[in-house]
């Protein structure tokens, strides 16, 4: 069988943190295609081993904060993005994948039938840009999502629902044994920044018993990450408070993650806006990575994390702050084993594979 080609526009510099954009090069080298990538790059966020011809674009920090401060990076970006896709206008793509507004308003300037993955919702000039040129099909998140994108216009695409999950591993299970094994560790798997409410979690532990600890993996943000130290020097002292930059694969974040007892996911909402309907609706990775291992999830009563809600696979609070925090591990304890195998149970119908394929097949019969 002839190997197929595949085209991925990625407009931002975060693709080694962006699991849905790792997973969907894993699915499309499973499905025999040699994958091209085109993406940005800073010093801050590491690019591992991807599987793809792989074309960073590098951008001279001094410049991304002068056009920040000016409004005009993401123009630059596009700009940039529409030189090297004019390069490659005539190469024989099978699928050609424009991500949010930026890359498909780029793709599809050029390749008539690129598919449009929205993984950040934004109405702007780039998403107008992108209705003058027409989308026919939409890899989103949620309907929620979509509807919000979508409802004021007539003529909508298809939407090809691909939730931010993980693809589970053949070999990768979580038995009995060590579900009912685990110690007392909380974890805080994500971006480690001060408008993600991770202040209050750690507020919640000086009250809980010694034997409970908590753990903060993710994306480091160095002037965060002091303030961190230098306001609980004594919990990270005595060994209840763990922070961890390290950088885990996607083949070997599960079974990291199945390890830990409780998962945490939630926003500050004194930091961010709760009209920002991007971030209240956004179905955060690290849930469905929680499922995936087994892990309780405890978080907020907002759209973004109906999920967890929806398969009875945690906890969800209107009010994030100490008390709601510690009885809501209060009421997890006492259905602790029940909670984890939902969880486990609503990792299948979230399969990043499955459902990936399934879309990219309804895309492929257009």
């Amino acid at each position: 069988m002839p190997q197929k080609l595949a085209l991925i526009v990625f407009p931002d510099e975060w693709i080694n943190y962006s699991p849905s954009m790792l997973n969907s090069i894993s699915v499309l080298n499973e499905q025999n295609y040699k994958v091209e990538l085109l993406s940005f790059g800073r010093s801050a966020f590491n690019v591992s081993a991807i599987n793809a011809t792989h074309t960073q674009i590098n951008i001279p920090f001094w410049c991304y904060k002068l056009l920040g401060k000016l409004k005009l990076y993401e123009t630059l970006k596009y700009w940039i993005l529409c030189t090297l896709l004019f390069v490659k206008r005539n190469n024989k793509y099978t699928t050609v994948i424009g991500v949010d507004n930026i890359g498909y308003a780029g793709a599809r300037r050029f390749f008539k039938h690129a598919l449009f993955f929205s993984l950040e919702i934004k109405k702007d000039v780039f998403f107008d840009k992108c209705l003058a040129l027409g989308i026919n099909y939409c890899i989103i998140q949620s309907a929620e999502r979509y509807n919000f994108l979508f409802d004021d216009f007539t003529h909508k695409p298809i939407p090809l629902y691909v939730q931010n999950a993980p693809t589970l591993p053949l070999n990768f299970k979580v038995t009995a044994h060590e579900i009912n094994s685990r110690t007392k560790q909380l974890i805080y798997w994500g971006n480690i920044a001060n408008f993600y409410g991770i202040e209050p979690l750690i507020d919640a532990l000086l009250l809980l018993p010694s034997e409970y600890t908590l753990t903060l993996r993710g994306i480091k943000n160095e002037s965060y990450d002091t303030i961190l130290r230098t306001k609980y020097q004594q919990l990270i002292t005595i060994n209840r408070l763990f922070i961890n930059y390290n950088y885990v694969s996607q083949d070997e974040l599960l079974n990291e993650m199945k390890k830990y007892y409780i998962g945490f996911v939630m926003f500050d909402f004194t930091k961010i806006k709760t009209t920002d309907y991007n971030c209240i609706s956004s179905p955060s990775g690290k849930q469905f990575n929680y499922m995936a291992a087994g892990v309780p999830t405890i978080g907020q009563n907002i759209v973004g994390f109906a999920p967890i809600a929806q398969n009875s696979a945690g906890i969800l609070l209107n009010e994030f702050n100490t008390t709601t925090i510690i009885n809501a591990i209060s009421t997890a304890e006492t259905n602790y084993t029940s909670l984890a195998h939902n969880a486990l149970q609503a990792a299948n119908q979230y399969d990043f594979k499955t459902c990936f394929n399934r879309a990219l097949n309804t895309f492929s019969l257009k």
